[in-house]
């Protein structure tokens, strides 16, 4: 596992609408927290700008105190939090075209 600092887990990131779908699945999957609807799409659609936030997130959403949490469980979330903003920032940190044009659309839904 490759060791974060905490300003890194705590600096202004992006994490697109893909990846954010990925790791939640992957939360749910591997961890147990299947988010509800809402919560899933506010995180995925208007996601928290670091990886601390967007972890955090996911512990509130679930009704837990991310302070409080298995330290172990709460660094392997953070882990893969951590690598799908890595690989939203391989392409220079800003949403492809088409996430923009998909956000728009939902938005436009509503």
């Amino acid at each position: 596992m490759v060791m974060v600092s905490v300003s890194q887990i705590e600096e202004e990131g992006f994490i697109s609408s893909q990846e954010a779908e990925r790791v939640l699945g992957i939360f749910c999957v591997k961890y147990g927290f299947c988010l509800p609807s809402l919560w899933h799409a506010r995180l995925r659609d208007c996601p928290p700008h670091s990886i601390a936030k967007f972890t955090d997130t996911v512990f509130h959403a679930e009704g837990l105190d991310p302070r409080t949490a298995d330290r172990a469980m709460y660094k392997g979330m953070l882990e893969e939090v951590r690598l799908a903003f890595e690989r939203s920032n391989a392409t220079g940190g800003m949403p492809s075209n088409s996430a923009i044009t998909q956000r728009r659309s939902r938005t436009l839904r509503k």
